[in-house]
């Protein structure tokens, strides 16, 4: 993980797209006066951000079957706006079913293998008529917010995926402090009807069914979606169709949304946003899922899916969004894979959902400029008040600092990178130095740390005794550290296999440049301890 903050160098080019800052407020701010509202936005826009989210939801809006409301979010985005931010729209729709509903079409939770039942944190994706039900629910959430007069302020807009709107089944902490580590999801009555019909196209036949299982099932009709403990092709033939049935919905999702804003802005669009919650799913960890039959790996029961949301997104013009900072090991690699598929996918990121994280305020600025990102939400802007939701208080310091590191910044023309202690470069990962030239720090597959220029190695540490496990990327097998003693050590597992040798020598920082000499380290006070030479 990268944990301390990376300092840009180089001045901003004047015609370059400054970062997007965002401050995200949490839940009952909107009913907040509006003099308190006016008091945090002036406040925002002087710590440099440039936009605000508003969730507005399903839930929040029809208040009961067939009655209608303006969502409780709108006198906060038109003061918003008003105040000069751009807003980014949350429109909750699968994410937020209102209770009466739920009431009403118990059939619609989810349920998985211990018998336990969402609530409001979702749809069922098997829900029959979930398609028309989601689209007319963010049709009148659109032109609930066209006739409020706030579209044109509207620069973004994340799709609804899933709980909380990330694409994964739910995991245990949408269900509450005390809720159980959740089972598969596949056990309400709407899947278990849907699992022998998704069989049936595949094998068309019970007869081609049961030779590929080793199954004797007499029909159909007999076929249901098995508890964990399956084994063989059955059970892989399961998690394909639990993971694809995600998919379908994630992709239709996004195709929908963009197909609502073309309906309802003719120009000046926003783009659709798709979060990325977590960490993503190796190879590895499938290919032991569909072994071991086992339901304890949160990655396969939520179904992360990182890979074909990048893929998603590239096809579809959409743009991504890292829900899980601080991970600098994560965006690393989401990073990673987007510039492997040649592609200029929007790549934003989020603090995790806690009251605070001010306490993290350097490692976040690490890992936007490490990452190159090109947005970044700070969550719960009204945490950084008192009582009195008008006084700052000692979370606002950090978080200023933090903010007035990165705005105005532009990541494309930097030229250096100042990276602190304890920073941390895992296999097959880089961080950007001089993105205009696509200059990069990285730790190769082999475990040799290189100053690369697109396909050209600048330079390189001595290549390891022996190379890093193939394979095995982004699993920190090795690992490139700037550690708190000054000393630039390279890892395989604990054993170091080369350093700058500076221990002790109070250096504070590593300096990345496009040009000789590429690293070098300093004291605080300027004093070059050690370089890479010419």
């Amino acid at each position: 993980m990268i944990t301390a903050g990376l300092l840009p160098i180089a001045t901003r080019a004047t015609d370059a797209a400054p970062l997007e800052l965002g401050i995200v407020d949490a839940e009952n701010t909107q009913y907040q006066s509006p003099d308190i509202l006016r008091s945090h936005f002036k406040i925002y826009r002087s710590l440099g951000a440039t936009n605000v989210r508003a969730p507005v939801s399903w839930s929040d809006q029809e208040v009961a079957p067939g009655r209608w409301r303006d969502a409780t979010w709108l006198g906060y985005m038109r003061l918003a706006a008003a105040s000069g931010l751009r807003l980014s729209l949350d429109m909750e729709t699968i994410a937020a079913p209102p209770a009466w509903f739920i009431a009403a079409h118990p059939d619609a939770r989810l349920v998985d293998q211990n018998g336990v039942a969402t609530g409001t944190q979702m749809v069922s994706y098997w829900y029959p008529g979930l398609h028309a039900l989601v689209h007319d629910q963010a049709d009148r959430i659109l032109a609930m917010l066209q006739a409020g007069g706030v579209l044109p302020s509207i620069t973004t807009v994340v799709a609804s995926l899933g709980p909380a709107d990330e694409p994964i089944y739910p995991p245990q902490w949408v269900l509450g402090p005390n809720a159980a580590p959740p089972g598969f999801w596949w056990f309400d009555v709407h899947a278990i009807a849907d699992f022998p019909r998704a069989m049936a196209a595949k094998y068309a036949t019970i007869e081609a069914a049961n030779a590929a299982w080793g199954t004797h099932y007499a029909s159909w009709s007999a076929v249901a979606p098995p508890r964990p403990g399956a084994a063989g092709k059955f059970w892989e033939d399961t998690l394909d169709w639990y993971r694809d049935t995600k998919r379908a919905f994630v992709r239709w999702q996004v195709a929908d949304t963009q197909a609502l804003i073309r309906k309802y802005w003719r120009s000046d669009a926003p783009t659709v946003t798709m979060p990325v919650p977590g960490t993503h799913l190796p190879p590895s960890e499938w290919q032991q899922a569909l072994r071991s039959s086992s339901s304890s790996d949160p990655l396969i029961v939520q179904m992360n899916d990182t890979d074909m949301l990048i893929d998603v997104a590239i096809a579809d013009g959409a743009a991504l969004h890292f829900t899980g900072m601080p991970s600098g090991e994560e965006l690393q690699y989401i990073r990673a894979r987007l510039r492997q598929a040649g592609s200029r996918t929007r790549l934003s990121g989020e603090t995790v959902g806690q009251a605070t994280m001010a306490a993290y305020a350097s490692e976040l600025a690490s890992e936007v400029l490490g990452s190159s990102l090109d947005g970044f939400d700070y969550l719960y802007g009204t945490a950084l008040f008192g009582p009195d939701h008008l006084t700052p208080n000692a979370d606002m310091a950090p978080v200023a600092s933090m903010l007035g590191r990165l705005a105005g910044t532009d990541v494309a023309s930097r030229a250096s990178l100042s990276i602190p202690v304890n920073f941390n470069l895992v296999q097959g990962g880089c961080v950007d130095v001089a993105p205009a030239s696509a200059t990069r720090l990285c730790l190769s597959a082999t475990g040799q740390l290189q100053m690369r220029r697109g396909a050209t190695t600048l330079w390189a540490s001595p290549s390891p005794p022996q190379a890093c496990p193939a394979g095995q990327a982004w699993t920190m097998t090795c690992r490139a550290s700037f550690q708190d003693d000054g000393n630039l050590v390279l890892y395989d597992g604990p054993t170091p296999y080369w350093n700058t040798a500076t221990g002790g020598s109070a250096a504070t920082a590593l300096q990345a440049h496009a040009s000789p000499p590429y690293l070098s380290l300093t004291t605080s006070t300027g004093t070059v301890v050690w370089s890479s030479g010419e």
